[in-house]
């Protein structure tokens, strides 16, 4: 009876797809394909509702600061009106708001 010897065979290499035929079969993604696939979607999607809050913040201010400057307009045209009141009244001088008293300029 002969012995037969043992042979260690190499095992072949998977082959490659072709472009072509990566382009017209449906492939599975990995699993850690799939996750970092994913985590750029949430970070672009948390990205995008950023952008957006942000915009609304942005709008947000802008009608605050318009407020705020009318409100300035309407303080200062109040203290022009009561500086020309009291000029016609006093004359011309200085005012000591803590005192509540008036000096007349010479």
């Amino acid at each position: 009876m002969a012995i037969k010897s043992k042979t260690t065979s190499t095992p072949q290499p998977i082959p490659i797809p072709s472009q072509e035929e990566i382009k017209s079969s449906s492939v599975s993604f990995s699993e850690q394909e799939l996750k970092e696939l994913r985590s750029l979607k949430e970070k672009i999607s948390k990205l995008a509702f950023d952008f957006g809050n942000l915009t609304i913040n942005k709008i947000k201010l802008e009608e605050n600061e318009a407020f705020l400057k009318k409100e300035l307009n309407n303080l200062e045209n109040q203290e022009k009106t009561l500086a020309q009141n009291l000029t016609e009244k006093y004359g011309n001088g200085k005012i000591d708001l803590d005192s509540g008293t008036f000096t007349p300029s010479t």
